[in-house]
């Protein structure tokens, strides 16, 4: 698997370029600033909810769910 790097802007993109990520693993290439505007980003960053919404938009099935550390080891 190659390894494309994803810079961000500014601090603010750590959310948009978490999705980027994902994307570019499925071949799916999209600017940083359509993410940012799918996501809601703004000066403070993205909300869950922005980069739920955002991947969905963008084809992913995508949802939230609250767990504990111990959780995550059955996901």
């Amino acid at each position: 698997m190659k390894n494309i790097k994803v810079k961000q802007h500014d601090i603010s993109d750590c959310g948009a370029a978490c999705i980027i990520s994902i994307a570019n693993h499925y071949k799916l290439f999209l600017p940083l600033a359509r993410i940012r505007q799918l996501a809601g980003t703004n000066k403070k960053g993205t909300s869950v909810l922005g980069i739920i919404n955002a991947a969905q938009k963008i084809g992913f099935d995508a949802k939230g769910v609250r767990a504990d550390r111990e959780d995550l080891s059955g996901l």
